[in-house]
């Protein structure tokens, strides 16, 4: 999702629910024709009609399947308002994808995406840079 202020400088605005009932309508179709599911992020508006539900990025049901066992995760607390997420630990970092779009929340600036990029070594296990002692 478009932060704010990234939203404002490419001139994005938001969208009234008829209008994202009309596309979501049309995703619908072209997702079910591929044999595709639709979720949203953290949206309010319900979206069922057109067979898409609400998405969870660290989907508690998801990982109870993969266990076989259920799991109980309290909600992240540190996400936006309508996040289905389950609390976790991110092991990701901030600036490290080439694409670097101007949209993107999890990019801070050009010169820190290219230094991070620099530093990815497809041997490591880590996103960027290695493991020393």
């Amino acid at each position: 999702r478009c932060s704010i202020k990234k939203c404002r400088a490419l001139g994005l605005q938001p969208i009234s629910d008829e209008i994202m009932k009309t596309i979501a309508g049309g995703f619908s179709e072209i997702a079910a024709s591929y044999g595709l599911q639709i979720e949203t992020c953290a949206e309010s508006i319900d979206l069922s009609q057109f067979n898409i539900g609400h998405g969870r990025c660290i989907d508690d049901r998801i990982i109870s399947k993969i266990v076989d066992h259920p799991f109980v995760a309290r909600p992240d607390q540190h996400q936006r308002p309508g996040c289905g997420c389950a609390a976790s630990v991110d092991i990701g970092i901030y600036s490290t994808c080439p694409a670097a779009c101007r949209y993107c929340y999890a990019n801070k600036g050009d010169l820190r995406v290219a230094a991070n990029v620099l530093r990815h070594d497809c041997e490591s296990s880590l996103l960027t840079g290695r493991l020393s002692e």
